[in-house]
């Protein structure tokens, strides 16, 4: 392998270490980005998460990687809850000045909804975005439904919130305290702890848990509390999960405990750090976060049989594209021993499905990039029905962007799914962000294709290095879009894969260093 092509891979996976290859199956370092304690982490999907922080930072995961995302809200972000992509909430707090505020996400931009001082804001719930609910240190609960309304004065400190409905609400907080709220009045209810109740979060109105300090944890079953023994004295800060059986608790030093139904399951995310938030992003990954910046992900996908182990990828001599074009032919293939073949179609195999026919194969053109104006709801998948034309006889493509609202340097892989099977539309593009303030001259744009460690560098993708620089010598502010694979029709009978990643970064002249963001995207297949 080349020099030049050496250092890349390495800056490539120095910066990939802390957000991707999960190949144990367990916790893994994901880089935050940020040394600021995370307080709390909420979203929809993988790929639609938000952490708040200490020091006023409050992040993004739109499923390329955690960036900072700007926002009015005063001092420590303290508490974060998402509906969707374009309506999230966040609150934060100044402890110099005891100013607090409450922030909303319109898929944009965060808007100021509201200041208060000598207050400290600690959580926010809320069963639809016209009715949301914001707890108090004092001991109040507010509703926003457009207006600012107190609805009740707890005797305690409030520290958090859930409910299945405004007629269904719990809350949590000092000394034990718990109350329901069925619509019309607050009733407290009895816990059999004095220790202080941090989180409370349900999969239901007869299985609601709740956490708190000294090893405290709690069930209830529609009728009473009782206490779960988990064997550790450790503060339980939070609690989440995807249903009644499939529940994650984070706490002290490292450690996490996961309900299956029939066990709770002591894990350590392999360092010594409190974790104070956690958050069940899909059923088979979830995250903790805590002190220092400190993120983990738990990534429990089965792992795919794959006969031999571990499995081979061998060029065959046979030419990869042709001499008038550097984009290639691309499409899975399948062959009695897992191969990736250098001619077209070009991917790792799994299974001894035979060939695909020709006709299954697409043709990959040279595509210009495409502009990319401001939009009221930048969702990731807003744009992946858009479908641009291809011509049979392109001009080489030439670089434009269009300066648009993009507040940190780097790049995003997008595909339309992290799964595919046949007759899926399949894709992939990248999207870069200057945010400079300048043009970006002589900066070489790398895309490489890992599959189980035969890296395939685009725009050929081939095992020959290779960038977009000939093509994009250099981006304008804002964004600019590349299109790596152009819109094609997944295959039938393609085998299975997981875990294959694409890798997006620009790099210096020198190819030293990445500049700015590096964007992580990981997929597979199934018949």
């Amino acid at each position: 392998m080349a020099w030049s092509s050496a250092v890349l891979l390495t800056c490539f996976f120095c910066a990939a270490s802390c957000s991707a290859a999960f190949s144990d199956r367990g916790w893994s370092p994901d880089g935050s980005g940020t040394g600021a304690t995370l307080f709390d982490i909420e979203g929809t999907a993988p790929d639609n998460g938000f952490i708040a922080a200490a020091n006023g930072v409050l992040l993004h995961n739109s499923g390329a990687g955690w960036y900072a995302m700007s926002h009015p809200l005063p001092g420590d972000v303290k508490t974060v809850y998402a509906f969707s992509t374009v309506s999230a909430f966040a609150g934060g707090y100044d402890h110099i000045s005891t100013e607090w505020g409450f922030a909303k996400y319109d898929g944009v931009d965060w808007d100021l909804v509201q200041l208060g001082a000598g207050d400290v804001i600690y959580d926010i719930w809320g069963p639809n975005p016209g009715e949301v609910y914001v707890t108090f240190k004092s001991g109040k609960v507010i509703r926003y439904d457009g207006g600012w309304n107190v609805i009740f004065d707890a005797p305690q400190d409030i520290y958090a919130a859930w409910g299945m409905s405004s007629q269904d609400m719990f809350i949590c907080g000092s000394n034990g305290y718990i109350a329901h709220y069925d619509g019309f009045s607050w009733t407290e209810m009895v816990t059999g702890t004095t220790q202080a109740v941090y989180c409370i979060w349900g999969a239901s109105s007869n299985c609601v848990y709740a956490t708190g300090s000294n090893g405290t944890a709690l069930f209830y079953n529609g009728i009473q509390w009782s206490s779960i023994g988990l064997g550790s004295s450790y503060n339980m800060w939070d609690v989440e999960g995807s249903a009644c059986n499939d529940v994650y608790i984070s706490s002290g030093h490292g450690d996490v405990h996961h309900y299956d139904g029939s066990n709770w399951n002591a894990m350590n995310v392999g360092a010594d750090v409190t974790l104070f938030c956690c958050w069940q992003a899909a059923q088979d990954i979830a995250y903790a976060g805590g002190a220092g910046g400190h993120l983990f992900r738990y990534d429990n996908q089965p792992v795919p049989t794959v006969t031999p182990p571990p499995p081979t990828f061998t060029p065959t001599p046979t030419p990869t594209f042709t001499p008038t074009s550097r984009t290639p032919t691309w499409t899975p293939t399948i062959t009695p021993t897992p191969t990736i073949t250098a001619t077209p179609p070009v991917t790792p195999t799994r299974t001894s499905t035979p060939t695909m026919p020709p006709t299954a194969t697409p043709t990959r053109t040279p595509w210009p990039t495409s502009t990319f104006p401001p939009s009221p709801t930048p969702s990731p998948t807003a744009d992946q029905t858009q479908n641009p034309n291809h011509s049979p006889t392109p001009e080489p493509p030439t670089p434009s962007s269009t300066p648009a609202p993009c507040s940190q340097t780097g790049v995003e892989v997008i595909m339309p799914s992290h799964h595919f099977a046949g007759g899926d539309p399949c894709g992939c593009r990248v999207r870069i962000c200057n945010a400079e303030g300048r043009r970006l001259e002589k900066i070489p744009l790398f895309v490489v294709l890992d599959a189980y460690g035969t890296y395939f560098f685009a725009p050929s993708l081939t095992e020959n290095f290779d960038h977009y620089l000939p093509e994009y010598p250099s981006f304008e502010v804002g964004l600019t879009e590349v299109i790596v694979l152009p819109e094609f029709e997944w295959p039938h009978n393609s085998g299975n894969a997981e875990n294959i990643y694409w890798y997006g970064a620009l790099v210096n002249e020198e190819m030293t260093n990445i500049i700015g963001k590096m964007g992580v995207f990981t997929f597979g297949w199934s018949p």
